[in-house]
């Protein structure tokens, strides 16, 4: 990574504080599509295994819902078939790995209530990805 994160600590506890486990990475537009690249090629960065491949198979496949795996959204049904990590406001890494794209959005609104094709996912979403893929060659 270029910048060092920031992690979001919960309340202390008797052994002092902890990072939250469930949310709160502050860091870069560049470092959090580092992250997604590192999902796009399946956990290797520069020729070295950072993710075991398996568990980012296992990510990238739904759990109990359609649309929701171990920490990551996705839309395999979409014209453009994704995934991506979204953050509480509005933050989105996005991959879309049949054009090698991944798109980042900071940000700090979404409208909850806006949703996409599969009435979870924000449409805001589907509006990045296709103007991104617009733009693409």
């Amino acid at each position: 990574m270029s910048s060092d994160a920031i992690y979001t600590l919960d309340r202390d506890s008797d052994q002092g504080r902890i990072e939250r486990t469930y949310c709160c990475i502050f860091a870069t537009a560049k470092d959090f599509a580092k992250l997604g690249q590192l999902l796009l090629q399946d956990g290797a960065w520069r020729g070295q295994q950072l993710l075991k491949k398996e568990f980012v198979d296992q990510m990238r496949q739904p759990d109990l819902k359609p649309f929701y795996g171990h920490s990551l959204w996705m839309d395999w049904k979409y014209k453009h078939p994704f995934y991506l990590m979204q953050g509480h406001q509005g933050q989105y890494v996005i991959i879309v790995p049949s054009k090698e794209l991944v798109v980042v959005r900071l940000g700090q609104f979404r409208n909850k209530g806006d949703k996409g094709n599969n009435g979870i996912t924000p449409a805001e979403v589907y509006r990045f990805i296709n103007e991104a893929v617009s733009l693409l060659p």
